[in-house]
C-alpha cells in the first residue's frame, strides 16, 4: 500500500488551482508536513525555494530547496504561496502583506486580510456606569421587558413557536402547522392576549378553544424553559426600585400576571400594577398610542427615563412624547456587531437557534459585554472559551456517537489515545445528562495507542517495512530508525546523518538502507505486537465494540485492525470515506461531519486540524510502544502537556454547555441536532471570531511527532 495516497488530494488540488502558474517561479511559505508531501508531486512546477518564520533557517536547505530571505523572494520569484493549514493564513499574511510579490493562499485566492470589525460602532461608547448615572438623574424609570431585562435562549422570538410546534408534532405524531396557524391568528387581531390568540386559532382550525388548551400550556411552558435574566440589568432594576418609581412596559400577548411570574422566575419581584402590557391596555409602544397615555397618566412634568432595546418602539417613539430614553442592545444585536457575526446567516435549524441562544446568554448577557473591546470577543476565562468554541461541536459529536451506538448495536466505545483522554470523560458526562438512556453505547474504554505504536507493531514482512517508510518524516536516518521502528542504529553505520526526506525521494536507496536492519525491525515488531495484543486483551472490551477518534483517514484504526487481525468499525468527528481511502480495507468508518458542501474536506474541523490536534491530547507523552512486561514507552512530553490544565478548564466549559443543551432538550422533550452547523460555529470562532488570551496562546502547539519534533504555535503562524 502506498502510504502517500492520503495526501494525493492536496497535490491534485494544488496542481489544478495553480495550473496557470506552472511556468512561473514559485516560493512556498511553510516548511511543515504540507510542503514535505506537496513537493513530491509537483513535477513540472518551478518551486525555487521555501520560506519560514524562523529567520535562522534562511540560507539552509530543506527538501532539497533553499530557505529564502524576503529580499531573495522579491528578486527571484514571481509568486509566493502560503502553503499551511488555513488557520495560519491570516497570521502569516499579516506578517508578510507588505512584501513586494503577489501572495496567494493554497485555495488559489489572492491573499487578503478579513474585513475589520465595526470598531467605530457608536454603541460601544456606552457603559453600565453611564446608564446608572442617567437613572440617578431621573424621577421615574421604565424598563422594557423582553431582550432588556430578560432574554430567550433562542436566535429569534419565532423560534419559541417552532420549538412548540416540534413538541406538538412529536406528541400528535403528525405535522400540526402550529407556527403558521399561530402567526395567522395574531395577524387577524389587535394587541391580543394569549387566550384571544388561541380563540382565533380555534376558529381557523374549526375546533373548540378547550381542545387547544394543551397547545397553549405547552407554548407557555416552552417560553419559560428558554428564559434567563440579564443579570446586571436585573440588579440595576432592583437597585432602582429601592429609590424611585419603576414601571415595566411591554408589547406582549402575555397578561401582567404571567409577566409578573416570568420576571420572578428571572430574579425580579415586581407588583402587577407596575406592569403595563399592550394586550391589556389595547395600545402599544409600536403603534405610538401607548406613549401619550403613559406621559399623561404617569409622567406629567416628571423627568422620566425609558430603557429598552428596540430602536423605534422603545427609543424614537418614546422621545417623540418628551420621554428621555436609553437604548441597550439585545444579545442578538450584540452578536450582529461582534467579531462572531459571520455565523448569523447560517442560523436556521432549531439546534442552531438553541445553541446560539445558549452561547449568547453566556457571552452577551450584559448589554455592555463587548463595549470595552469594541465588538471583539474576549473570553473571561478558559471555561468560557471551551463553552463557546467547542461546546456545540462536542455536544453534537457526543449525541451522534450515542445515536450511532444504538443504530449499530454497539456495546462499547473504544476511545483512541490521546484524543480520547478528553473525549471519553466528555462522553460519560453526556451520558449522565441523558435520563432516558438507550440500551447501547453505555460502556466506554480508553485505549493507549498512537500511529507510531501501531505502525511498528503491524510490520509482518519486508514490504510492510517499506510501506511504513513512505510516510513523511523530518530528520536524519538515525532518528528515523529509532522513531519509526524502535530500532537503534549500528554504531558502525556511517549513514546516520542522511536526510530522510531525500531518501524518501529515492526509495531504492531507502530500501537498501532499511534492508540492513530488516531482521531487527521484524523481531522488534513481533515483540511489540505480542505486547500490544496482551494489553488490548487486558482491557476486557465487551463486543461488539467500535473505535472512536477525531479525524481524518482512519490510519490508526487500519493498523490496529492488522494487529488484531479483524475488521473494525470506527466513529469519527471527521473522517474521509471516499473510495480512494485505502484504510477502509476490511474496515468501516463513519463521519459525524459531512462538510458544508458534502465534503469533509470543507469542514471547519478539518480546516482547523492544527487546533483540534493540539487540543485533544493527554498529559503524558505519545505512546511509542509497549514492552513485554506491559511497560509503556513514551515520547517526551511537549508544550501541550505542560499546559494540559488549560484543556481541563476548557473541558469543564464544554461540559457546562452540554449540561445546558441537554437540560433544555429534556425539558422540552425533543431531540434536535445539526452537526454541520455546530462545526460552522466552531469555525466562526476560530476564524478571527475571538481574541485568544495569552494563556490560550501559550497552551496550544501543533506537534506531529510522527513527522517531526518541531512545535508550531496554533496562534502564531
Amino acid at each position: 500500500m502506498d502510504g502517500q495516497f492520503k495526501f494525493s488530494r492536496e497535490i491534485e488540488n494544488f496542481r489544478k488551482v495553480f495550473a496557470t502558474f506552472r511556468d512561473q517561479k514559485i516560493v512556498l511559505y511553510g516548511t511543515g508536513r504540507m510542503t514535505a508531501t506537496l513537493l513530491q508531486g509537483l513535477e513540472g512546477f518551478q518551486i525555487i525555494g521555501l520560506c519560514d518564520r524562523d529567520q535562522a533557517l534562511c540560507g539552509t536547505m530543506m527538501y532539497d530547496r533553499p530557505i529564502l530571505t524576503r529580499g531573495q523572494v522579491e528578486r527571484q520569484a514571481d509568486i509566493l504561496i502560503i502553503n499551511t493549514g488555513e488557520s495560519y493564513w491570516t497570521t502569516i499574511y499579516t506578517r508578510i502583506q507588505d512584501w513586494n510579490i503577489p501572495i496567494y493562499f493554497t485555495n488559489g485566492q489572492q491573499a487578503k486580510l478579513p474585513k475589520t470589525n465595526e470598531v467605530n460602532f457608536p454603541y460601544w461608547r456606552r457603559s453600565y456606569e453611564e446608564l446608572r448615572k442617567k437613572i440617578e438623574e431621573s424621577d421615574i424609570v421604565s424598563f422594557d421587558i423582553f431582550d432588556t431585562l430578560i432574554m430567550r435562549q433562542t436566535f429569534l422570538p419565532v423560534d419559541v413557536y417552532r420549538l412548540t410546534e416540534a413538541r406538538l408534532n412529536k406528541q400528535a405524531g403528525r405535522k400540526t402547522h402550529f407556527t403558521e396557524i399561530r402567526q395567522r391568528a395574531v395577524d387577524l387581531l389587535s394587541n391580543p392576549t394569549l387566550q384571544e390568540i388561541y380563540g382565533k386559532m380555534a376558529e381557523l382550525l374549526d375546533t373548540s378553544a378547550e381542545e387547544l388548551e394543551v397547545w397553549q400550556a405547552i407554548e407557555l411552558e416552552t417560553d419559560k424553559a428558554l428564559l434567563v435574566g440579564r443579570e446586571d440589568m436585573i440588579a440595576l432594576c432592583q437597585e432602582t426600585m429601592t429609590k424611585k418609581p419603576v414601571f415595566f412596559i411591554s408589547d406582549m400577548h402575555y397578561t401582567s400576571d404571567i409577566l409578573q411570574e416570568l420576571l420572578a422566575q428571572c430574579g425580579l419581584d415586581v407588583k402587577r400594577e407596575q406592569i403595563f402590557v399592550s394586550c391589556e391596555k389595547k395600545m402599544s409602544k409600536e403603534n405610538k398610542d401607548f406613549w401619550p397615555y403613559y406621559k399623561r397618566m404617569y409622567v406629567g412634568d416628571k423627568n422620566a427615563l425609558h430603557i429598552g432595546d428596540d430602536k423605534y418602539a422603545d427609543i424614537c417613539y418614546a422621545e417623540e412624547f418628551g420621554i428621555r430614553t436609553y437604548q441597550v442592545l439585545s444579545a442578538m444585536e450584540i452578536l450582529e456587531h461582534s467579531s462572531a457575526k459571520a455565523i448569523m446567516p447560517s442560523i436556521g435549524s432549531l439546534y442552531s437557534s438553541l445553541a446560539i441562544g445558549i452561547v449568547s446568554a453566556r457571552l452577551f448577557n450584559s448589554p455592555f459585554a463587548l463595549n470595552v473591546a469594541k465588538g471583539q470577543i474576549r473570553f473571561a476565562n478558559e471555561q468560557e472559551a471551551g463553552f463557546c468554541i467547542l461546546g456545540a461541536l462536542l455536544d453534537s459529536f457526543m449525541s451522534w456517537l450515542l445515536r450511532m451506538a444504538q443504530e449499530k448495536e454497539i456495546d462499547t466505545l473504544v476511545f483512541f489515545g490521546r484524543d480520547g483522554y478528553l473525549l471519553k470523560p466528555i462522553y460519560e458526562y453526556f451520558l449522565s445528562c441523558d435520563s432516558a438512556l438507550a440500551p447501547y453505547g453505555k460502556n466506554s474504554v480508553y485505549l493507549e495507542i498512537s500511529r507510531s505504536a501501531v505502525w511498528s507493531a503491524s510490520i509482518f514482512n519486508e514490504e510492510d517495512i517499506y510501506e511504513v517508510s513512505k510516510f513523511p518524516f523530518k530528520g536524519t536516518f538515525r532518528e528515523f530508525l529509532q522513531e519509526r521502528y524502535d530500532v537503534a542504529m549500528d554504531p558502525q553505520d556511517v549513514g546516520g546523518d542522511l536526510v530522510v526526506s531525500d531518501l524518501q525521494n529515492a526509495m531504492d536507496v531507502m530500501k537498501q538502507r532499511l534492508s540492513i536492519y530488516k531482521e531487527g525491525i521484524l523481531q522488534q515488531s513481533a515483540a511489540e505486537r505480542a505486547a500490544y495484543r496482551a494489553y488490548f486483551s487486558s482491557l476486557k472490551t465487551k463486543r461488539p465494540f467500535a473505535v472512536v477518534d477525531t479525524m481524518f483517514h482512519g490510519t490508526i484504526q487500519y493498523y490496529l485492525s492488522r494487529i488484531l487481525e479483524e475488521g473494525l468499525e470506527g466513529f469519527y468527528l471527521c473522517v474521509y470515506t471516499g473510495k480512494d481511502n485505502l484504510y477502509l480495507e476490511k474496515n468501516t468508518m463513519y463521519s459525524c461531519l459531512s462538510g458544508n458542501d458534502g465534503s469533509v474536506y470543507s469542514s471547519f474541523v478539518y480546516r482547523q486540524s492544527e487546533f483540534i490536534d493540539a487540543f485533544f491530547t493527554a498529559p503524558v507523552g505519545m505512546l511509542k510502544y509497549i514492552e513485554a512486561d506491559g511497560n509503556m514507552v513514551r515520547a517526551e512530553t511537549m508544550t501541550n502537556q505542560e499546559y494540559f490544565e488549560v484543556r481541563q478548564d476548557m473541558t469543564a466549559g464544554i461540559q457546562q454547555f452540554i449540561g445546558c443543551m441537554r437540560a433544555l432538550q429534556e425539558t422540552l422533550g425533543i431531540e434536535v441536532q445539526d452537526e454541520d452547523w455546530a462545526d460552522r460555529l466552531f469555525g466562526c470562532f476560530m476564524d478571527q471570531g475571538f481574541q485568544p488570551s495569552e494563556r490560550i496562546k501559550q497552551a496550544f502547539f501543533f506537534d506531529n511527532q510522527v513527522v517531526t519534533k518541531r512545535e508550531m504555535a496554533v496562534w502564531d503562524g
